[in-house]
């Protein structure tokens, strides 16, 4: 494994003479204080839109009442997108103890990755890559994920699983045969489910022993480990929704044709996109075991299929709209009518005044 200091993520072989990255003098690990780690955290829906020219950032609760969008790195978040800014925030997920954001962005002038203070107001780069870490174009929900225990942030760059230790900005590459376009940590935190090429392979954070789950049945960028810890399931995409297990025996819980796809983890199963009779792609939720039929919980349609925090609801998008629903598709709304796209879920402390 390969150990780089921070901001030394670069196309270039030397580091002699580069720019420094935006933000620079903040590369430090940003300090948390006492109040904001003893918050309590809630459900934060993350998305970007398009304003004046480019995607900005934006943050809003469950209900979707409270909109928020990340000014200018250092003006923390802000009631109206601002227009003014340069380049496009394309994905961001919030650390497990909602202390911060890890954000990729063009900001800078090309795809880099950010750290952010829940409140916005403190930000640094921690790559400065003149060509990108990856093309836009390949940025997804698991383009990077914090550990269980918010230590450690896994991202790709080049190709490659990277994994950042929060406390003193170090990095380590993973792997070295590129191809890698999906990551995830397992409930332990001690190994990362890969998405790399059509093949699910796991990696062990501390040796770097790497082990192919699956070989060449991987068909989109998508993946999630199971929801237990005490389960070596790693869920993914493959025909469908699809599940391998610790001794590589794989099983397909559900069909589906729909691409692109998603899927996100319930505890009573996987939600995914699938064909309905109507022809247009609903969300489906398969049972874990493959002998239970699958249950439809859309009706309208639906593009993308994300998880609550709680795996108790579901948050979809409908014709560029965000929506969400229990589980069995009940309490159906709509959360907003400007088209967002980029979307995640974590948790975050309350924003100050009408959030609260």
């Amino acid at each position: 494994m390969v150990v780089l200091s921070p901001l030394m993520l670069r196309a270039d072989s030397t580091a002699a003479g580069s720019t420094p990255a935006p933000d620079s003098s903040k590369s430090k690990a940003m300090p948390v204080s006492a109040s904001a780690k003893a918050q309590a955290l809630e459900e934060t829906v993350f998305f970007t839109v398009h304003a004046g020219g480019h995607e900005v950032l934006g943050r809003c609760t469950a209900n979707g009442t409270c909109k928020a969008y990340l000014g200018r790195f250092g003006q923390g978040w802000q009631p109206f997108p601002d227009p003014r800014l340069n380049g496009d925030d394309l994905i961001a997920a919030s650390s497990p103890d909602g202390t911060q954001l890890a954000l990729l962005s063009t900001r800078g002038g090309s795809v880099n990755l950010w750290l952010i203070s829940s409140d916005g107001r403190q930000s640094s780069a921690v790559t400065d890559d003149d060509a990108g870490i990856m093309d836009a174009d390949a940025v997804n929900a698991c383009s990077l994920a914090f550990s269980p225990d918010s230590k450690n942030l896994a991202y790709i760059a080049r190709g490659e699983a990277w994994v950042l230790r929060l406390s003193d900005r170090q990095t380590r590459t993973l792997t070295y045969n590129g191809g890698v376009r999906a990551v995830a940590w397992n409930p332990a935190g001690d190994s990362l489910a890969l998405v790399q090429d059509a093949n699910i392979r796991r990696i062990d954070v501390a040796g770097g022993t790497i082990r192919t789950l699956v070989a060449n049945g991987c068909d989109q960028p998508n993946l999630a480990w199971s929801l237990s810890a005490k389960s070596d399931d790693v869920f993914y995409l493959g025909r469908g929704a699809s599940r391998v297990n610790g001794s590589n025996k794989a099983e397909l819980l559900m069909p589906s044709s729909v691409q692109p796809n998603s899927l996100a983890l319930l505890p009573s199963g996987v939600a995914l996109l699938a064909p309905s009779n109507s022809g247009q792609p609903e969300v489906f939720v398969a049972p874990y075991s493959a002998k239970e039929s699958p249950t439809q919980v859309t009706q309208g349609g639906a593009q993308r299929v994300l998880a609550s925090p709680t795996g108790k609801s579901i948050y979809f998008v409908r014709e560029g709209s965000l929506w969400r629903c229990e589980i069995d598709g009940s309490h159906s709304r709509q959360l907003g009518a400007v088209p967002v796209s980029n979307i995640n879920v974590g948790q975050l402390p309350p924003l100050p005044g009408a959030c609260q």
